[in-house]
């Protein structure tokens, strides 16, 4: 029986980055493969530190896709990056991340706004 994939509790904004990043990975992977190279995507990603990743410049994502430590997809490591950058952006604007996502009413209309955010 296999187990599933550990469930991350955010404390942090940088909980949030790990928690989207790994949602961003396993789109259309299985979780298995993920969570084998998950040790080696935290480490490329500077521990989902937040304001680093939101700092990565294109030479990092260039070397992001030659590492084989993670999953060398383009677009997912551009995402990631993107990501970290409009998760600080809307901390400003809200002054929080969960104040940004206690914003609308109910979990699909938050969902709703997460897929249009993000």
């Amino acid at each position: 029986m296999a187990i599933p994939p550990e469930i991350i509790q955010p404390q942090s904004l940088n909980d949030y980055l790990e928690i989207m990043s790994k949602a961003v990975f396993q789109s259309g992977m299985s979780w298995k493969v993920v969570e084998n190279k998950w040790p080696g995507i935290q480490e490329a990603f500077q521990g989902f530190d937040i304001k680093t990743v939101a700092n990565f410049h294109k030479k990092d994502l260039d070397d992001l896709t030659q590492d084989k430590r993670v999953i060398r997809n383009y677009k997912k490591l551009s995402a990631i990056i993107s990501n970290a950058q409009r998760m600080l952006e809307l901390e400003e604007e809200h002054g929080t991340f969960q104040e940004y996502l206690h914003s609308q009413d109910g979990f699909d209309a938050t969902l709703k706004m997460i897929r249009k955010d993000f």
